[in-house]
């Protein structure tokens, strides 16, 4: 029971914060990029992005909703794209699956989907709690999206320690995080399962006297990932995988629920503790 706990423990902290991990991965090896991925199309954004639509055209590129207006090109290179607004980069385009990709721009980083409507589209969904691991078999792709300040930042990911004169330094510099998880579940039995875990974040930091600070900023983080210095942000991955069982008893005690069509796993706001996380994640049948 202690180990089952601790596994369990393992995947919350991993949702969480990207912290516990079995393997680290600075991005040079994802497989998903633009020499695989057709963007070509309209893709609507989700979280902080609801009701946003960005649409793509070769090497060209159009934003609309949500106060944004704009359009230009970019340039691929390897598993990212330099967004391009009047000849001057304004931000990075990842791939994050088969179908969703993350934007990183001033304003923060954002997250797209191809082929559904905006937002989560809860209200159609009926959910009940997991009593077969069967249909989870398979991949499922999440995204998680959250504006910290720095020192918050620093206290979640367990970094340098916080003081009156780094406030001072720093001054209120935020962090704005998108993370996007795939899933990977391994049914044993039709209640006892394994998973393998991957979570790609990126970390946009503004704000503040982030001018004068974002080469300490970088140097501090830098060994986690990818720096982009134009962007202000870092990019890096972890990976977690279990080796011990996880049940349906696990899960329901995280309060995690499948949609009547097998298609969407939810979990819940708060789920495994006060705050955490601050609204609920959506996986997709991938």
């Amino acid at each position: 029971m202690a180990n089952k706990r601790f596994w369990l423990g393992m995947l919350v902290m991993v949702l969480a914060f990207g912290v516990v991990v079995i393997g680290c991965d600075n991005g040079n090896n994802i497989s998903l990029g633009f020499a695989h991925v057709n963007v070509d199309g309209t893709w609507n954004g989700i979280g902080d992005a609801t009701g946003v639509t960005v649409t793509i055209s070769g090497n060209n590129w159009t934003i609309a909703g949500g106060g944004f207006d704009d359009s230009g090109t970019f340039n691929r290179d390897g598993d990212t794209a330099n967004l391009f607004s009047g000849g001057v980069m304004i931000g990075t385009v990842v791939i994050t699956g088969e179908n969703s990709f993350r934007i990183s721009i001033p304003e923060g980083a954002f997250n797209f989907t191809r082929g559904q409507a905006s937002g989560n589209n809860n209200n159609n969904d009926t959910w009940s709690n997991i009593t077969n691991l069967t249909p989870l078999a398979g991949a499922w792709l999440g995204t998680y999206t959250r504006t910290r300040t720095l020192e918050q930042f620093n206290a979640d990911n367990n970094f340098e320690p916080w003081d009156a004169s780094r406030a001072e330094y720093y001054g209120p510099v935020m962090v704005a995080s998108s993370v996007s998880y795939t899933l990977g579940f391994t049914v044993q039995t039709q209640i006892t399962g394994l998973f393998t875990l991957t979570s790609s974040h990126v970390a946009m930091f503004s704000g503040g006297n982030i001018a004068t600070v974002w080469p300490t900023i970088r140097t501090v983080y830098a060994g986690i990932g990818i720096v982009n210095d134009i962007a202000r942000s870092i990019t890096y991955t972890y990976t977690s995988v279990s080796n011990q069982p996880i049940s349906t008893d696990d899960l329901n005690i995280m309060g995690v629920q499948i949609n009547h069509s097998g298609t969407r796993v939810r979990l819940p706001a708060n789920s495994w503790g006060a705050g955490e996380p601050p609204s609920e994640i959506i996986f997709s049948r991938q």
